[in-house]
């Protein structure tokens, strides 16, 4: 018998060694699949977005660079493989014990037999993975200063590496705490190597603290100061004015939004910069694709992006036209509806020239032309449609179809109001 008592324990230990392994070679197979090593728990949950988003946005245009969508698709899954893996899971220790090699541990906030069990020493999160070093130098301001506040490798490589500096893009909300000062700390991390300065509606930036920078970093090639109302004219001259000591190195600068630019200024600045030849067909910047995303809308080749409109002599944006007539014409080189938003009214979906006979009205009180008109959902009770860039103003009509403008719910709510107080 005792014999029998053996052989059966052996072979017992011997299923479970074959079920552990079968356990240990889905769990890795699964591992494999997501292609990264990182623990969610290593970074916040909104930070992660933000970064992964601009890595998505800005990594793919770059050779040699990690594929960025692989890299956010495995951190979606790695989220979504935690907390359902967690809940299908949860009683088995040796599958809990697995993702803690991994480093890969699920939260355990909503598991008490958990909450009771002392931490692992080997469990503790480990350094993040080498691909988002990488991402590093592709983040803006706001979020390079957060992460490296996420761990100590991060830190030292924010605050001691210079690649994530040479590609400086200040947005909101640093934009409008950024000062001359703030702007010099900042660039001075990238000694003397900066490429790129994006500052978008960065109020409190002066002539001297750009030319300041633009002194001490004499390589930069894009050079995007949209908004910026603390410069002037001439201080934007005086800096490209520096920056042109090296030639062919400012490729692109961006200067819309900047008061008081004048005809002479552009003239000046095209002097100074290695501009396109007049025979060379630029493409067009049209007026829809540059109010959804201004920034790649503009990115098409033009080394300056405003420009003299031909119908007010200003300098502005200048569009042009979608419309097939429209281009045909200009292949002929008549310039009938390129101009200035101000000069040429322009649709808001389609970004084609409107005519006063075809003007209609929207709900968000934008300029929409009768085909687009036509083709968007009407408001209920007015019979007005929202561009799709204010759709997010629409309210849901309760019980029927359709949706209400923010109008008619406004006249609604009056009404009701006013007929309560009358039967009352």
């Amino acid at each position: 018998m005792e014999g029998v008592e053996l052989e059966l324990e052996r072979r017992s230990r011997f299923l479970n060694s074959l079920i552990e392994k079968k356990k240990a070679k889905e769990q890795q197979e699964q591992y494999n699949r997501l292609n990264v090593r990182v623990r969610a728990s290593d970074m916040p949950i909104p930070l992660q977005t933000r970064a992964f988003k601009c890595a998505r946005d800005q990594l793919d245009s770059m050779p040699g660079k990690l594929d960025s969508k692989r890299l956010a698709l495995a951190l979606k899954k790695l989220e979504d493989m935690e907390i359902s893996h967690f809940e299908e899971y949860k009683e088995d220790e040796a599958f809990v014990e697995s993702m803690q090699t991994l480093s890969i541990s699920p939260s355990l906030d909503s598991c008490p037999s958990s909450r009771k069990e002392k931490p692992n020493p080997e469990a503790e999160p480990g350094p993040p993975h080498e691909a988002l070093f990488f991402v590093l130098a592709c983040l803006p301001v706001f979020e390079l200063l957060n992460m490296s506040e996420v761990c100590l490798s991060f830190r030292d490589a924010v605050s001691k590496d210079v690649l994530p500096w040479l590609n400086i893009m200040i947005d909101r909300p640093l934009s409008t705490r950024l000062s001359n000062e703030i702007l010099w700390e900042i660039t001075s991390k990238a000694n003397c190597r900066l490429r790129t300065l994006v500052l978008r509606s960065c109020q409190n930036v002066t002539d001297d603290g750009l030319q300041r920078v633009a002194e001490k970093n004499p390589f930069i090639s894009k050079l995007h100061l949209p908004a910026c109302t603390g410069l002037t004219p001439e201080g934007i001259i005086e800096a490209v004015k520096t920056l042109s000591q090296h030639p062919k190195n400012l490729k692109s600068l961006r200067i819309n939004g900047i008061y008081n630019i004048k005809k002479e200024h552009i003239e000046t600045l095209s002097s100074y910069l290695q501009m396109n030849p007049p025979h060379q067909k630029l493409p067009p910047i049209l007026y829809h694709h540059y109010r959804s995303s201004p920034s790649s809308s503009t990115e098409n080749g033009r080394i300056i992006d405003v420009d003299i409109c031909p119908k007010c002599n200003e300098v502005k944006m200048v569009f042009d036209c979608p419309r097939e007539t429209c281009r045909r014409m200009r292949d002929m080189l008549f310039e009938v509806c390129r101009g200035c938003n101000f000069c040429i009214p322009r649709c808001e979906e389609c970004g084609g020239c409107v005519h006063a006979e075809e003007l209609e009205d929207a709900a968000c009180a934008d300029i929409l032309c009768s085909d687009c008109w036509l083709h968007l959902p009407k408001c209920n009770y007015c019979n007005k449609p929202y561009c799709k860039q204010h759709t997010d103003q629409q309210f849901s009509s309760p019980g029927c179809t359709g949706f209400i403008c923010e109008a008619c719910h406004v006249t609604a709510i009056a009404n009701s109001s006013w007929n309560d107080d009358a039967v009352e």
